[in-house]
């Protein structure tokens, strides 16, 4: 009995020196980490956008073979940190294929991605983003959503920074919110 109580003190406290060497390494690898620069990205959008047939073309972005696409475009005036008063424009190519995650009766939300350009009234302030997500109909049928993800890829005065974006879409009105953090 002794000695069972002296071989589960010794994990004991091999466990915790494993714990403490652990979090020593996660602490001096997060406190190297260059937070210079890092800020905080708050923007809204509203502007128009237009879904149509095929993939989208300006840039290209190919719809995969035996897929159906959809691309929809867009054009932002934006608020926001960095950019107040600036513009939004973006192509997101969707895939109408996989009609695998209903919305009530009304239809599908299906994956979608593409690619964004922000810029501030004066163009000293600039974004190039990818973004992906889901787009949804709502489920009384008069709006399409978009919930995803961006990353910035390019840009002046900003070398990278990721986030949330979501979107409507009712007729030709868009409306956009970016939130996240660039650096």
């Amino acid at each position: 009995m002794i000695v069972r109580k002296n071989r589960c003190k010794g994990m004991w406290i091999s466990s915790l020196w494993l714990a403490a060497v652990l979090l020593s390494f996660a602490t001096s690898a997060f406190a190297a980490a260059n937070t210079s620069g890092l800020i905080s990205l708050t923007l809204q959008g509203v502007g128009t956008g237009a879904l149509s047939a095929g993939a989208c073309t300006q840039p290209s972005i190919p719809c995969p073979l035996g897929h159906t696409c959809r691309c929809l475009t867009g054009a932002q005036t934006i608020v926001g940190n960095k950019f107040n008063g600036g513009s939004l424009t973006f192509e997101l190519s969707v895939d109408t294929t996989d009609a695998t995650l209903p919305i009530s009766t009304t239809s599908s939300c299906f994956a979608a991605g593409g690619f964004a350009m922000i810029a501030s009234t004066n163009g000293k302030n600039t974004l190039s983003i990818d973004i992906t997500g889901l787009s949804c109909p709502t489920v009384g049928g008069s709006a399409q959503t978009f919930n995803g993800t961006y990353v910035v890829t390019g840009g002046t005065n900003f070398n990278g920074g990721t986030g949330a974006v979501s979107a409507s879409f009712v007729g030709a009105a868009t409306r956009s919110s970016l939130n996240g953090n660039l650096q």
